[in-house]
């Protein structure tokens, strides 16, 4: 059985909690279930994801 990478972190600051998991796959970027594009707008942002 092949065995597959899964990362999970959490980020916490005051009462907000993030949460991430990074799988393997095609190297789409979704963020509750939206392209990362609507959430970061401006061109810099974008960058800053994608580094």
């Amino acid at each position: 059985m092949a065995q597959t990478q899964k990362f999970i972190a959490t980020g916490r600051r005051k009462t907000s909690v993030a949460r991430i998991r990074m799988t393997p796959g095609t190297g789409k970027i979704d963020i509750n279930g939206r392209s990362f594009e609507d959430y970061f707008p401006t061109a810099p942002l974008q960058n800053t994801v994608l580094q």
